[in-house]
């Protein structure tokens, strides 16, 4: 009898369930050609490619606005919202841009923007406004704040035929080393630090020899350890495999939870991942696989000339074989009528408005060349302030400049960019085949290398870096550009040892090889060979180049090796296998 309810009890939720999503507009979604290529699909069925500009809003209230740090108000150039709203969507349509990105005045485009308005994408605050991923996800708390945030923020948007999707989040920060440590530090009791040690006792079947095997640790027993958890890498072990496992554990939690909590008020909308800080860990990107429709990162380019490195891209569609939005694409000039200074090195930048423009449309045909890339958003639609935000940003990210006027080059370029076509036409990227020359000073960076025939492609797995490769008449360079964030605080004394270093080698088919650990921040590469010379540009992605003698390579027309990096610990892999020509 009790099974009978129950059938019934679900037979009813479904046809609730059918009701809701029957009352629901047709949503937008995604498709994947025969070809390979991902698309959006409009609701009528037609196929796009998102173009759109972030932060598309009035800019400063009059109430705000402060002339002695002047910034874009629309109030100082309009009549009136709707005026200000038609005025937008017809310039951003002039310049080629399809819809609003993320930041962007929704309601005003709702009330004024007619039946013709542009498509938009809406950044939800779910985890964060639980303060995830760093609070304590496994707490009850966290659940029930995750549910008010979803039910305060869906139920106005989810009518609306023009939502594309939701964001959960932005830029959460999955810092893995850092929240393996963080949730070490709760409070006993607290259910995320109990799931962890539950998942250390499982990993090493409550043997403590075992575990200390891979940690430092004053505890004598696994009860001891659960009073007071003080884990630190021991060099040579393999403690990273938990604090991966445990990354992965975290981000299944908190994509369970936001898919749970927008589902309850939205069952058909694209949930579109959480915006990544231009960094993601691989275990992050597999636990995200069964909770979202698409992935979504922030992504300058990685040189100012607008060139991207391939494997940021490439590791994420890996993971999930899922379509991916680029929600944050920028580049700034020195040279702009907003007074903008662009302090730091926070964002590339370049000198004039004709660079800018140049490595724009660079970004722009590279993400729309990539066939799981289905859209890239530019932030941001108006400069910032003269003087900077409140935060102390103040770059020149605009289409248009504090007084509302476009960037006759940024809007040239623009207009001749057709993201359809591009999408639609574009062949695989080239890989080397002949090793290209190298510039005038390779050592300095790899900047000005022939990154695009010069790549050497992965083997199977995620990368998390890539390698290229230039030659002159004497010498063979090999770039290799990766990433990998490190808490040195997650080792004993919390200072890395040497042994623990990411690293890098390589061995060619005479048996030479060379082997190379990073130094990082205030210390130089280590290699075991004299004769190779190294220089390294340190940070989240850090620059390695070698400097190898031809002489001591394999004779013939073909050069083969085999490769392999390890980030720090031995936490992750990549490897590769090259069969190139001298030029």
């Amino acid at each position: 009898m009790r099974w009978l309810l129950v059938s019934i009890l679900l037979t009813c939720l479904t046809a609730l369930s059918g009701l809701v999503r029957a009352d629901l507009p047709k949503p937008f979604r995604f498709d994947r050609g025969k070809d390979g290529k991902w698309w959006l699909v409009r609701p009528d069925g037609s196929r796009w490619w998102s173009l759109a500009a972030c932060c598309t809003g009035p800019g400063t209230p009059w109430e705000s606005y402060d002339p002695k740090n002047r910034s874009y108000a629309a109030h100082r150039l309009y009549v009136n919202g709707a005026g200000w709203v038609r005025h937008v969507q017809d310039e951003l349509r002039g310049l080629g841009y399809n819809s609003l990105g993320g930041w962007s005045e929704v309601d005003l485009f709702r009330k004024h923007g007619g039946n013709a308005r542009l498509p938009y994408f809406v950044v939800l605050h779910l985890g964060s406004y639980v303060k995830a991923p760093w609070n304590d996800l496994f707490d009850k708390q966290a659940e029930r704040g995750i549910e008010l945030a979803a039910r305060e923020q869906i139920p106005k948007l989810r009518d609306d035929p023009f939502l594309v999707g939701y964001f959960s989040d932005n830029e959460l920060g999955w810092w893995d080393d850092s929240l393996f440590l963080a949730y070490l530090g709760l409070p006993a009791g607290a259910p995320g630090r109990e799931r962890l040690m539950d998942l250390v006792e499982e990993t090493y079947q409550k043997d403590i020899a075992k575990l200390r095997a891979d940690w430092t640790t004053k505890a004598k027993s696994f009860s001891e350890l659960r009073k007071a958890p003080d884990l630190r890498l021991r060099a040579g072990g393999r403690g990273m495999r938990v604090v991966n496992d445990w990354t992965e554990k975290t981000a299944q939690r908190y994509y369970s939870l936001v898919k749970r909590a927008i589902r309850r008020h939205d069952p058909v909308r694209p949930i579109l991942g959480d915006r990544y800080i231009q960094y993601y860990p691989p275990a992050v990107a597999k636990a995200s696989a069964k909770y979202v429709d698409a992935l979504s990162t922030n992504m300058g380019a990685d040189w100012n000339d607008g060139s991207y490195a391939r494997f940021m891209f490439e590791g994420l569609y890996r993971a999930t074989k899922k379509p991916l939005l680029i929600t944050e694409f920028y580049m700034a000039a020195r040279e702009n009528r907003s007074g903008n200074p662009n302090t730091g090195d926070a964002f590339p930048k370049v000198e004039t408005q004709g660079e800018r423009a140049t490595a724009y449309k660079r970004c722009l045909e590279h993400l729309a060349s990539l066939p799981f890339v289905v859209g890239a958003h530019w932030f941001q639609y108006f400069d910032e302030p003269e003087h900077g935000r409140a935060d102390g940003e103040d770059f020149n990210m605009g289409l248009v400049d504090i007084e509302g006027r476009p960037y006759e080059e940024m809007a040239a370029a623009s207009r001749s960019f057709d993201p359809m076509a591009i999408h639609a036409n574009a062949k695989p990227l080239p890989v080397c085949d002949v090793i290209p020359g190298s510039p005038a000073n390779p050592m300095n960076g790899l900047k000005a290398w022939n990154r695009t025939h010069g790549f050497v492609p992965w083997e199977d797995g995620i990368p998390f870096g890539d390698l290229y490769l230039s030659q002159d008449e004497a010498h063979l360079y090999l770039g290799l550009y990766l990433a990998d964030f490190i808490d040195e605080k997650l080792y004993a004394s919390g200072r890395m040892p040497e042994s623990e270093r990411p690293s890098f080698r390589v061995r060619f088919d005479n048996g030479y090889s060379v082997s190379v650990r990073f130094g990082g921040k205030n210390r130089a590469a280590a290699v075991d060979r004299p004769e190779v010379a190294v220089t390294e540009k340190a940070g989240l992605r850090p620059t390695l180049i070698l400097k190898l003698q031809r002489s001591r390579l394999p004779a013939g027309s073909r050069l083969r090796f085999e490769a392999r990096a390890t980030t720090h610990s031995a936490g992750e892999t990549m490897d590769w296998k090259a069969n190139v020509k001298w030029e």
